[in-house]
């Protein structure tokens, strides 16, 4: 059913599939009026109140699109994923996996994450961690970077460790699950 307030749901995505979107589009500013697809989906209500959250939507979408583009990887043109396979012995535990959402720049290669939620905790934090350490540790002869993106702070990005350190990192991460 249709909503019937301009407000969404606190863990709603939909500013992040349009900034996700825009990335992936090169695009530098989200588009005025609202996709077909997101007015089909019934997650606009109709009239005054949908263009009241289709303003807010697209302001809040807008805001992380600026902060993306003012990263490397997204700096240029549409976003071009470079999806890297991770496969690492830690002193008799193996980490094997895909991280899908890293883009290279150059010889960098950025790990970024956006989050809707203003609230960062270590429920956010150790598993970017671990993804960055994973990727890090997989691509020692890279320079390997971090970026969460948050509605609050667009700017926490850095973890600093030396590459020797990831893997006593990951195994003491992994030895407590």
């Amino acid at each position: 059913s249709e909503p019937l307030t301009s407000e969404r749901e606190r863990f709603d995505r939909t500013a992040l599939d349009l900034l996700w979107d825009a990335l992936r589009s090169g695009a530098s500013a989200l588009p005025t009026e609202p996709p077909a697809r997101l007015l089909r989906s019934g997650q606009l209500a109709a009239g005054i109140i949908g263009v009241r959250a289709w303003d807010e939507l697209r302001g809040e979408a807008q805001g992380f699109l600026d902060a993306a583009r003012s990263l490397p990887p997204f700096a240029h043109g549409p976003a071009r994923p470079a999806p890297v396979a991770i496969d690492l012995d830690l002193g008799g535990q193996r980490l094997v996996g895909t991280l899908g959402e890293v883009y290279a720049e150059g010889a960098t290669l950025w790990l970024v994450a956006i989050s809707n939620s203003t609230l960062i905790d270590y429920s956010k934090l150790l598993p970017l961690y671990a993804q960055w350490a994973a990727l890090g540790a997989s691509h020692p002869d890279r320079r390997c970077e971090v970026a969460l993106l948050t509605p609050k702070r667009h700017d926490l990005s850095g973890f600093i460790q030396a590459p020797a350190a990831l893997h006593q990192g990951l195994w003491t991460l992994l030895a407590g699950y």
